[in-house]
């Protein structure tokens, strides 16, 4: 029985094992605020009232709220922006045991900076 070559077979396990990145499904155009849906983040609706909250004014400079009567709509596109201007926050942010660990080195990094004179 012959051998199958291994350059042969290389390309088709290349292929599978090269899986596509998944499809992120898009924004819906508008919301409640009330009623969040369950598939953008937060995805849950006591999250997301404290981000309305929270950020209402960026929120509104991103276009991403509007009122009609009494509802307080999010607006997809908006929304979109806000969160991608909030992107740059990212690189910054340390959680868990390494989070303990970045307060100890700025505290001894301040401490150093004081006692120089710094």
């Amino acid at each position: 029985m012959p051998h199958k070559s291994t350059a042969a077979t290389a390309p088709k396990r290349a292929a599978k094992a090269a899986s596509p990145i998944p499809a992120v499904a898009p924004l819906p155009s508008s919301w409640r605020a009330r009623a969040w849906p369950p598939s953008v983040f937060p995805n849950e609706q006591r999250p997301a009232d404290y981000i309305v909250r929270r950020y209402k004014e960026q929120l509104e400079r991103c276009g991403a709220l509007a009122r009609v009567g009494r509802d307080l709509i999010v607006i997809g596109q908006g929304y979109a922006v806000f969160l991608a201007q909030n992107m740059d926050r990212v690189s910054g942010y340390v959680a868990g045991p390494q989070q303990a660990a970045a307060r100890a080195q700025e505290a001894t990094q301040r401490a150093a900076g004081d006692q120089t004179g710094g």
